[in-house]
C-alpha cells in the first residue's frame, strides 16, 4: 500500500479512508468545503472509493441514508466546518430512529478558534444530541499521537454504526491542501504490519442474538394452543429476514397482516396473508370477526394507524414482539413480552417447536373478507380509466418492474399503498423513510437507493414533499440508474383533509391545505428529466412503461383534487362496508 504522506493532515485523512476501504465502505457523499480538504483529497485519490458530490448537505445525508438502506453498509458523509454539519440532522434522526448505518466525517476548526467568533467555527460535538450511536472528537493531527489511535477510532466508529449514525469530528490546522511538509520517516513504524497488509487494524466479531432452548419452549407453549392468533409483519431490512419470515408463516399457519414495507404484503408465497386489513378495520363487522387472542409481531413498526387503534381498543391475552434490538418500540404500551433475537435465527429455531392449533375456518373467513375488499377495489378503481390517487397506487403496484426499487413517500402515498396496492412482483425492493416519517429528503433518499441497489428506482411522493427536496433533483444529472419520479400534485397537504382540522373552515385551507399553485414541468426541464402529465389511468400506464423501457429519468406529474380524493376514499370505505355486510 502506498500511503500518501505529503503532510500530517493528509496522512491522518489517508489512514481513515484506507481503513474504511478495508472494511468494504467505499462510497462517500462529499459536500465541497475548505476545512474538509484533507478528507476530500484522501477520498478522491483512493482507487477503491466512489465519490458522490452533493452541493447541499441535507440532500447528501439523505442520499447516504438511501444508499445504506439499499446496501446495509454506511456511506461516508464528508463536510466542512460550521453550519454545513447541521444540515445532516434530519437524515441523522431518520437513521437513528430506523437503525440505518451512517458514518459522518465532519471537518472542524482547531480548538483554539472555537468560542472566539472565528469564521465557520461552531460547537460541532453534541450537535446531533442523542441521535448518534457514538461520536469522537478527533484532535488536530499531532506527532505525539500514534497513528494506531486514528485506526482504532475508525474501527470503533464502524462497529457502532451497525445500528445507526456515528460521527468522527476531525479537527485540522493549516495546511489543508496536500502541500509538502514531510513527517518523520519513522512515524508510521508502529503500524508497519498494517501498512503491509490488507485487513482492518482492529477486527470486531459481533455476537448473534439467539433465544436459548428453554425460552423457545416457553414461547411455543404460548403460541401452539392459540385458536385465533395473528401474525403482524412490520418493515423488514433485507431479503434474509423476508425469506425466513415467509417460511415461518407457512409453518405457523396464522393469518398474516403484512406491512407494505415488509416486502411480503402481496407475495403469493405468503399463503395466509390478509390484504387490505386497514380499510377492512374501518368496519365493526371485520373488527368483531378479527379480534385475535394472541398477536406475534415480527420486524419494525406497522404503517397503519387504524390497525394500531384497533389493537389498543382491547386487551389481548398475549402481544409478543420480536426485534433484534432492545429499544422499547411499544407506542401502544400493549406488549406483554419482548424478545430480542435475530429474526432469521428466531424463525428457524421456533418453527421446529410449532404445533399450531389455529382455527382454520376463522383464517379462511378473514381471507374471504380480504377477497371481498379486493373485489371492491378492482371494480371501483381498475375497471375504469379515471386517474385518482388510489387507482394510481393500484396501477403502479401491478406494473412495477421486477428487480427494481420502489421508494414510497410519506404522508398519503405510503398510507394509500398500504391500503390499496394490488399484486406486486416479489423481487421488487420496497422502501420508505418511516423512522421519523418526515416528508423531507424523500427524493435524495430514492436517488441513494438507486445507487445502492444498482437498479431502476421509482419514487412516489406528494407535491409538498417534492417542493421540500427540490434541489436534490440536481443529483439526477450524475445518477447511474434511471429515476422515475411520480409526483401527486393535489396543490397542498392532502392528508389534512382526513383529519378533524378539516372542519375548521376559517383556518383549514390557508394554514393546513396550503395551496401553492405550482406545477413541476419547469423543474423537470431545469434538471434534465423527461416530463409527462397523463390525464387518464391508461395514459399513466403508457408513460410509466415508456420510462421503464427507455431507462430515461422521467418526472410524471399526476394532478388531483384534495376534496375529490377524500370523497373517493370515503366511497371506497362505504362500498367495502356494504360488501362485508353482504358476506355475513
Amino acid at each position: 500500500m502506498n500511503l500518501q504522506t505529503e503532510n500530517l493532515n493528509l496522512t491522518w485523512a489517508n489512514l481513515l479512508i484506507e481503513e474504511l476501504a478495508r472494511w468494504g465502505c467505499e462510497y462517500a457523499c462529499i459536500s465541497p468545503g475548505s476545512r474538509s480538504t484533507p478528507l476530500t483529497v484522501a477520498t478522491a485519490r483512493h482507487e477503491k472509493f466512489t465519490s458522490k458530490i452533493c452541493l447541499d448537505e441535507r440532500a447528501a445525508a439523505f442520499y447516504a441514508l438511501g444508499y445504506a438502506r439499499a446496501t446495509g453498509r454506511p456511506a461516508v458523509l464528508i463536510c466542512t466546518s460550521g453550519s454545513a454539519l447541521a444540515h445532516y440532522l434530519p437524515a441523522v434522526i431518520e437513521a437513528s430512529q430506523d437503525r440505518v448505518p451512517l458514518l459522518i466525517l465532519s471537518a472542524d476548526r482547531p480548538p483554539e478558534l472555537l468560542h472566539t467568533g472565528a469564521n465557520q467555527a461552531i460547537q460541532q460535538i453534541g450537535i446531533f444530541s442523542d441521535y448518534l450511536r457514538w461520536s469522537f472528537d478527533l484532535p488536530c493531527p499531532n506527532l505525539e499521537i500514534p497513528p494506531e489511535m486514528v485506526l482504532t477510532t475508525l474501527d470503533q466508529a464502524l462497529f457502532q454504526a451497525q445500528t445507526g449514525p456515528v460521527q468522527i469530528n476531525c479537527h485540522f490546522r493549516e495546511p489543508l491542501a496536500p502541500l509538502p511538509s514531510p513527517i518523520p520517516v519513522h512515524y508510521l513504524d508502529s503500524i508497519l504490519p498494517w501498512t503491509q497488509g490488507t485487513f482492518p487494524y482492529t477486527q470486531y466479531q459481533g455476537g448473534h442474538l439467539h433465544l436459548n432452548p428453554a425460552e423457545l419452549e416457553k414461547l411455543a407453549e404460548k403460541l401452539n394452543p392459540a385458536r385465533t392468533g395473528l401474525l403482524l409483519v412490520g418493515r423488514l431490512k433485507n431479503n434474509q429476514e423476508k425469506e425466513a419470515i415467509l417460511q415461518f408463516s407457512q409453518t405457523l399457519g396464522w393469518p398474516v397482516f403484512a406491512d407494505i414495507l415488509s416486502g411480503l404484503a402481496h407475495n403469493p408465497r405468503v399463503t395466509e396473508k390478509v390484504n387490505h386489513f386497514d380499510p377492512l378495520l374501518v368496519h365493526p363487522e371485520f373488527q368483531n370477526l378479527c379480534r385475535p387472542e394472541v398477536i406475534l409481531h415480527l420486524g419494525g413498526e406497522m404503517t397503519s394507524a387504524r390497525l394500531n387503534e384497533y389493537i389498543s381498543s382491547y386487551r389481548q391475552e398475549e402481544y409478543l414482539r420480536v426485534c433484534n434490538h432492545s429499544e422499547r418500540n411499544d407506542s401502544l404500551h400493549q406488549i406483554s413480552q419482548r424478545l430480542i433475537a435475530d429474526l432469521p435465527s428466531f424463525c428457524e429455531a421456533l418453527a421446529k417447536q410449532l404445533e399450531p392449533s389455529i382455527n382454520r375456518i376463522w383464517v379462511k373467513t378473514l381471507q374471504n373478507r380480504s377477497a371481498a375488499a379486493e373485489m371492491v377495489l378492482s371494480e371501483h378503481l381498475d375497471q375504469n380509466n379515471m386517474l385518482s390517487e388510489p387507482a394510481l397506487v393500484r396501477q403502479l403496484s401491478q406494473i412495477l418492474p421486477s428487480h427494481s426499487a420502489l421508494m414510497i413517500g410519506n404522508s398519503m402515498p405510503i398510507r394509500d399503498f398500504d391500503m390499496f396496492a394490488s399484486a406486486m412482483p416479489a423481487q421488487a425492493c420496497i422502501f420508505g423513510n418511516r423512522g421519523a416519517s418526515g416528508i423531507d429528503g424523500n427524493l435524495a433518499t430514492a436517488l441513494g437507493l438507486g445507487e445502492g441497489n444498482q437498479a431502476l428506482t421509482t419514487l412516489l411522493l406528494g407535491d409538498l414533499a417534492l417542493l421540500h427536496d427540490l434541489n436534490a433533483l440536481s443529483l439526477v444529472k450524475t445518477a447511474q440508474e434511471p429515476l422515475i419520479l411520480i409526483v401527486i400534485n393535489n396543490d397542498g397537504g392532502g392528508i389534512f383533509s382526513f383529519l378533524p382540522i378539516a372542519q375548521a373552515e376559517d383556518v383549514f385551507e390557508s394554514h393546513f391545505g396550503t395551496p401553492h399553485g405550482f406545477q413541476f414541468k419547469g423543474a423537470a426541464e431545469m434538471f434534465g428529466l423527461n416530463y409527462v402529465q397523463p390525464q387518464t389511468l391508461e395514459d399513466f400506464k403508457t408513460a410509466y412503461l415508456t420510462a421503464v423501457e427507455t431507462r430515461q429519468h422521467t418526472l410524471i406529474e399526476i394532478q388531483t383534487k384534495r376534496e375529490a380524493n377524500f370523497r373517493l376514499h370515503q366511497e371506497i370505505h362505504r362500498q367495502i362496508g356494504e360488501r362485508l355486510r353482504g358476506e355475513t
